[in-house]
């Protein structure tokens, strides 16, 4: 998941190391302000290929949605 945070300019990725393989529930644990607005979209990356550290590594699979803190 690729996700920024627009009143501060905050953006990063929250990645699910284990693959797809492994199902079940990841944790993402970020701090934000309250009432403030999230953008995220899941997306994938080749880990064969990439890190997958950097948001170049990743491409798009879904719309940017959002929701409030």
């Amino acid at each position: 998941m690729i996700w920024r945070h627009p009143s501060t300019g905050r953006e990063g990725i929250c990645r699910n190391k284990d693959g797809f393989l492994a199902g079940g529930v990841r944790t993402c644990n970020k701090d934000f302000p309250e009432n403030t607005k999230i953008r995220f979209r899941i997306a994938r990356c080749d880990g064969g290929a990439h890190t997958c550290r950097s948001l170049s590594h990743w491409v798009s699979s879904s719309g940017t949605h959002e929701v409030t803190t």
